[in-house]
């Protein structure tokens, strides 16, 4: 149990030395030589590649098609988090504003310009002839409302990294 746990925990110190080392010689020879830039990225990843290759997880036939799916799978996955907590912000935003919208008693056209502007989310523009304080009160309640819907994106990815947390946990501690 302990050397797979090592050997997961080099792999994972391994890609972070890699990615820190990849950024700090991208950022240097973009300034001195450009063209380097794009070799030194294959090289670091042959490195991570041997090194899944080194345990045996996967055949050393099979290394750039195993790391293929990967990358394939999580850009896929990093996608579609992006569209769908994307979806939930909106949605959390709308319902919130909504309801404040109710409590300020707009006049129907100042809430349909507001209403056309809600893809914006805190960039929501305030129409000029409202007062002083209504227009303070509709600011407050599109903050409020985007910090709403950013509660409710970051209590989602809360919860995806402890289902993750636990199901690596599982897994490890599965293993013999």
């Amino acid at each position: 149990m302990f050397t797979n746990i090592g050997q997961r925990l080099r792999q994972h110190i391994d890609l972070i030395v890699v990615r820190r080392r990849r950024k700090a010689r991208t950022l240097l020879d973009e300034v001195v030589d450009p063209g380097r830039v794009q070799h030194r990225r294959i090289r670091q990843k042959d490195v991570v590649r041997l090194n899944l290759t080194g345990d045996g997880k996967v055949p050393a036939g099979r290394a750039g098609i195993a790391s293929g799916i990967n990358n394939a799978v999580s850009r896929l996955a990093g996608v579609l988090a992006i569209a769908i907590l994307g979806i939930v912000m909106l949605n959390a935003f709308e319902r919130h504003l909504a309801q404040d919208a109710a409590q300020i008693n707009l006049a129907p056209q100042i809430r349909n310009e507001l209403d056309g502007q809600r893809i914006k989310l805190a960039a929501i523009g305030i129409p000029e002839q409202i007062d002083t304080a209504t227009r303070e009160r509709i600011k407050r309640s599109i903050d409020e409302s985007f910090v709403a819907g950013f509660r409710v994106v970051m209590l989602i990815a809360s919860g995806l990294a402890l289902a993750s947390a636990v199901t690596a946990w599982s897994v490890i501690r599965d293993k013999p």
